[in-house]
């Protein structure tokens, strides 16, 4: 994600896009990278994207979690040993699993762009998107968090089904269309 936010951050105009215009976001393990992204960018002291959305973020392999303990036996789709087995593919060495390059939860987070952080009640991963806003409370970084109740982990995908992936998805549009004017 990094690389290709750099490549159409840098090559934009060549594609009749305003590289200066740039939003990045992603779900569940897509928050992971986009956060990481951010991050990564901050670091490098480069430009950063006008936004960043994150919707129920896999963004730390603790398991250890009232979300998880309440809500990862898999009875709402994903479950605690499905993310296990993400964790160990994605970083097979344990002790990777707590740095902040692999857990974005981890990471110092000030002089991120602003952030719309949205949460599925019924969701194992529950508990990283609210410690991520509290973090980011600490941070001083503007963000806005919506859960939604009475929704499961890839809620926002089933906008034929649920009214709440719709309004998932307003809210998206809103915040875009207020960091671009």
């Amino acid at each position: 994600m990094l690389a290709a936010l750099r490549w159409l951050r840098d090559g934009a105009a060549g594609h009749g896009i305003d590289g200066t215009k740039l939003a990045v976001g992603g779900d569940s393990a897509g928050g992971n990278l986009t956060l990481n992204a951010l991050i990564r960018l901050r670091d490098a002291g480069e430009p950063l994207p006008a936004l960043g959305v994150i919707v129920y973020g896999m963004l730390s392999s603790q398991h250890e979690t009232a979300s998880h303990r309440e809500r990862g036996d898999g009875r709402f789709g994903l479950s605690t040993a499905k993310l296990d087995w993400f964790w160990t593919h994605y970083a097979p060495d344990a002790a990777q699993r707590s740095g902040p390059g692999v857990a974005p939860l981890h990471a110092e987070l000030a002089g991120l762009p602003p952030l719309v952080l949205q949460a599925a009640a019924l969701d194992p991963l529950l508990d990283d998107t609210l410690a991520l806003d509290k973090k980011l409370d600490a941070a001083g970084v503007p963000h806005t968090t919506t859960l939604y109740e009475g929704v499961p982990h890839g809620f926002i995908g089933q906008t034929a089904l649920l009214s709440k992936a719709n309004d998932a998805r307003e809210e998206v549009v809103a915040a875009l269309k207020k960091a671009f004017g």
